[in-house]
């Protein structure tokens, strides 16, 4: 499938973003408490219409995990006890585009599918610019062109990195971005996935400005152990962080080589799912400024500074008091720490 997009400007224009709706709907309260609730593509870890980020070193198995998963939505397969919300899934292959199609075969013998089935996947192999405007505007006009109302369930952007013009650790940029993905996932009514790196120094949470983190709905770890690795929810907007993926890498013969060799691609092979080991922090006992002021922490080092412009974007009582107070209440709940002038969870 050709999709032209390719040559398009990458020139953005700044105040486009900020224009306001057309019309304006109230709800009663009866109205707003009773609209739809939370739905989910995979329970507890991808929500229906979210964004997600799904953050790693480089070799973490980032895209290994995201393969597989998608696989599960794409086949309607079940993942574990739980039964994924089925349809299509559009990937956007930013890079590793050759070990991708091998990866595609080898899941195809994995999952024992016919020679003439396929997963519902549509692949873009090449990137967009997430800060380009009419790029945006034309993936969308393409996939309303393309699919059904509701029939495409997940974008997924791998990496951000390569779909990204502008400057990680500027605060515009980085909300522009996601102000892009929040674009795609209301005009198609899908989720948006983006896979992303973290720092080289191994520690904190997505690179980049903490725009990111804070206008995630849920944000995913992975981290690598040998052959083993395994997938953490830090963050769920919607529903619980307590939530862990073991996985495993397990080679899949799909030929062989050149020089005779067996040819063997990896596949992620989802081995155990644990809710409760990753929760360390007790949410039902915090205030909603507190919880909201350490969900934009995240696993990052902050500035008092840089946290307070990452809680503004995010909380419902975005005033300098309301933060001071969330920050004295973690400290003083020993939930997070303060060392030469950055804070981080204990």
């Amino acid at each position: 499938m050709n999709l032209p997009i390719k040559n398009l400007p990458t020139a953005i224009n700044p105040s486009s973003n900020l224009s306001a709706p057309s019309t304006f709907e109230l709800l009663d309260a009866d109205e707003f408490y009773n609209s739809d609730e939370v739905e989910w593509l995979v329970e507890d870890l991808i929500g229906s219409g979210t964004t997600i980020v799904l953050y790693g070193q480089p070799g973490s198995c980032k895209s290994l995990f995201v393969f597989g998963i998608l696989h599960h939505i794409a086949l309607g397969l079940p993942f574990f006890d739980i039964v994924p919300q089925s349809g299509e899934v559009l990937y956007i292959v930013g890079e590793g585009g050759r070990g991708l199609r091998q990866r595609g075969i080898a899941l195809k013998k994995f999952h024992a599918l016919g020679a003439e089935q396929f997963p519902a996947i549509t692949f873009l192999d090449q990137s967009i610019d997430l800060l380009c405007e009419k790029q945006v505007d034309s993936l969308i006009a393409l996939l309303e062109e393309r699919y059904s109302p509701g029939e495409l369930k997940i974008v997924t952007i791998d990496t951000l990195a390569q779909c990204f013009s502008g400057d990680e650790n500027r605060a515009d940029d980085m909300s522009k971005a996601m102000h892009s993905c929040q674009k795609i996932q209301k005009s198609i009514g899908c989720s948006v996935l983006l896979v992303h790196h973290q720092p080289k120094s191994g520690v904190g949470g997505p690179r980049g400005n903490s725009a990111l983190a804070g206008a995630a709905d849920t944000i995913l770890h992975a981290k690598k152990d040998g052959k083993q690795f395994k997938i953490s929810v830090e963050k769920q907007k919607d529903g619980d962080d307590s939530f862990v993926i073991e996985c495993s890498m397990h080679l899949v013969e799909i030929g062989t080589r050149k020089s005779g060799k067996p040819n063997e691609v990896p596949v992620a092979e989802f081995t155990g799912l644990k809710r409760g080991e990753g929760a360390k922090i007790p949410h039902q006992q915090l205030g909603a400024n507190q919880r909201c002021a350490l969900e934009v922490l995240g696993n990052q080092s902050l500035t008092e500074s840089d946290w307070q412009t990452a809680y503004f974007t995010s909380s419902p009582s975005p005033t300098r008091r309301a933060f001071r107070e969330a920050i004295s209440k973690l400290l003083e709940a020993t939930l997070v720490i303060e060392k030469n002038g950055r804070y981080s969870k204990q």
